[in-house]
Protein backbone atom coordinates (compact mmCIF):
# COMPACT_ATOMS: atom_id res chain seq x y z
CA UNK A 1 0.00 0.00 0.00
CA UNK A 2 1.60 3.49 -0.78
CA UNK A 3 1.84 6.37 1.72
CA UNK A 4 -0.56 8.25 -0.10
CA UNK A 5 -3.48 5.90 -0.26
CA UNK A 6 -2.51 4.93 3.71
CA UNK A 7 -3.14 8.45 4.36
CA UNK A 8 -6.07 8.33 2.70
CA UNK A 9 -7.57 5.76 4.36
CA UNK A 10 -6.65 7.23 7.19
CA UNK A 11 -7.97 10.37 6.93
CA UNK A 12 -11.07 8.66 5.87
CA UNK A 13 -11.26 6.75 9.38
CA UNK A 14 -10.83 9.69 11.38
CA UNK A 15 -13.53 11.63 9.23
CA UNK A 16 -16.03 8.91 9.95
CA UNK A 17 -14.96 8.38 13.80
CA UNK A 18 -15.40 12.42 14.18
CA UNK A 19 -18.30 12.63 12.06
CA UNK A 20 -20.01 9.92 14.17
CA UNK A 21 -19.05 11.54 17.50
CA UNK A 22 -20.71 15.24 16.61
CA UNK A 23 -23.58 12.76 15.65
CA UNK A 24 -23.74 11.74 19.22
CA UNK A 25 -23.12 15.09 20.68
CA UNK A 26 -25.89 16.55 18.39
CA UNK A 27 -28.65 13.63 19.59
CA UNK A 28 -27.45 14.16 23.18
CA UNK A 29 -28.31 18.00 22.60
CA UNK A 30 -31.54 16.89 21.42
CA UNK A 31 -32.81 14.49 23.67
CA UNK A 32 -32.26 17.42 26.56
CA UNK A 33 -34.32 20.03 24.61
CA UNK A 34 -36.80 16.88 24.84
CA UNK A 35 -36.90 17.35 28.34
CA UNK A 36 -40.09 19.99 29.45
CA UNK A 37 -40.24 21.43 32.58
CA UNK A 38 -43.77 22.23 33.71
CA UNK A 39 -45.86 22.32 37.01
CA UNK A 40 -42.55 21.16 39.48
CA UNK A 41 -42.16 18.14 36.62
CA UNK A 42 -40.33 17.48 33.75
CA UNK A 43 -41.63 15.69 30.59
CA UNK A 44 -39.98 13.86 27.79
CA UNK A 45 -41.48 15.38 25.11
CA UNK A 46 -43.11 12.53 22.17
CA UNK A 47 -45.42 10.64 20.75
CA UNK A 48 -46.68 8.98 23.71
CA UNK A 49 -47.00 12.13 25.84
CA UNK A 50 -48.88 14.06 22.74
CA UNK A 51 -51.01 10.55 22.27
CA UNK A 52 -51.88 10.67 26.08
CA UNK A 53 -53.30 14.28 26.07
CA UNK A 54 -55.22 13.84 23.35
CA UNK A 55 -56.95 10.95 24.15
CA UNK A 56 -57.97 13.22 27.63
CA UNK A 57 -59.06 15.72 25.45
CA UNK A 58 -61.08 13.78 23.22
CA UNK A 59 -62.99 12.69 26.83
CA UNK A 60 -63.47 16.75 27.31
CA UNK A 61 -61.24 16.56 29.98
CA UNK A 62 -59.45 20.60 30.97
CA UNK A 63 -57.22 18.97 33.35
CA UNK A 64 -55.71 16.35 34.35
CA UNK A 65 -52.71 14.67 36.74
CA UNK A 66 -50.08 13.15 34.53
CA UNK A 67 -47.18 11.26 36.01
CA UNK A 68 -43.48 13.12 34.47
CA UNK A 69 -40.28 11.58 34.02
CA UNK A 70 -39.29 10.86 37.90
CA UNK A 71 -42.92 9.17 38.13
CA UNK A 72 -44.01 12.36 40.29
CA UNK A 73 -48.10 13.40 39.55
CA UNK A 74 -47.90 16.47 38.43
CA UNK A 75 -51.29 18.68 37.72
CA UNK A 76 -51.96 19.84 34.43
CA UNK A 77 -54.81 22.60 34.59
CA UNK A 78 -55.01 23.45 31.01
CA UNK A 79 -54.66 20.36 28.88
CA UNK A 80 -55.09 22.08 25.66
CA UNK A 81 -52.13 24.71 26.50
CA UNK A 82 -49.96 22.09 27.79
CA UNK A 83 -50.28 20.38 24.74
CA UNK A 84 -49.71 23.05 22.36
CA UNK A 85 -46.45 24.11 24.31
CA UNK A 86 -45.25 20.63 24.15
CA UNK A 87 -45.76 20.20 20.76
CA UNK A 88 -44.17 23.58 19.67
CA UNK A 89 -41.21 23.12 22.12
CA UNK A 90 -40.95 19.64 20.52
CA UNK A 91 -41.06 20.96 17.02
CA UNK A 92 -38.44 23.37 17.77
CA UNK A 93 -36.08 20.72 19.12
CA UNK A 94 -36.28 18.87 16.14
CA UNK A 95 -35.94 21.44 14.00
CA UNK A 96 -32.67 22.26 15.71
CA UNK A 97 -31.72 18.64 15.61
CA UNK A 98 -32.37 18.43 11.72
CA UNK A 99 -30.47 21.95 11.08
CA UNK A 100 -27.32 21.08 13.12
CA UNK A 101 -27.49 17.40 11.07
CA UNK A 102 -27.68 19.15 8.09
CA UNK A 103 -24.64 21.22 8.77
CA UNK A 104 -22.63 18.52 9.67
CA UNK A 105 -23.55 16.40 6.84
CA UNK A 106 -22.15 19.42 4.42
CA UNK A 107 -18.87 19.51 6.98
CA UNK A 108 -16.81 17.62 4.15
CA UNK A 109 -13.31 18.49 6.58
CA UNK A 110 -12.37 17.74 9.90
CA UNK A 111 -11.53 21.00 10.93
CA UNK A 112 -15.21 22.09 10.15
CA UNK A 113 -16.76 18.89 11.82
CA UNK A 114 -15.21 19.70 15.26
CA UNK A 115 -16.93 23.04 15.28
CA UNK A 116 -20.41 21.44 16.87
CA UNK A 117 -20.15 24.48 19.25
CA UNK A 118 -20.26 27.05 16.42
CA UNK A 119 -23.01 24.59 15.05
CA UNK A 120 -25.25 24.86 18.34
CA UNK A 121 -24.82 28.19 18.22
CA UNK A 122 -25.95 29.11 14.54
CA UNK A 123 -28.92 26.72 14.81
CA UNK A 124 -30.67 28.51 18.11
CA UNK A 125 -30.37 31.79 16.27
Amino acid sequence: MSKELYEQATNQANYRAIFENQKEKLIEVFEGDLIYPHNGGYFILGAPLFFEIKLYLEENKTSVVLLDLNHNPIEIEDLKEFLMETRSKYTEALNKYKMGLARLKKSRMIPTLTKLHDLEDDVED
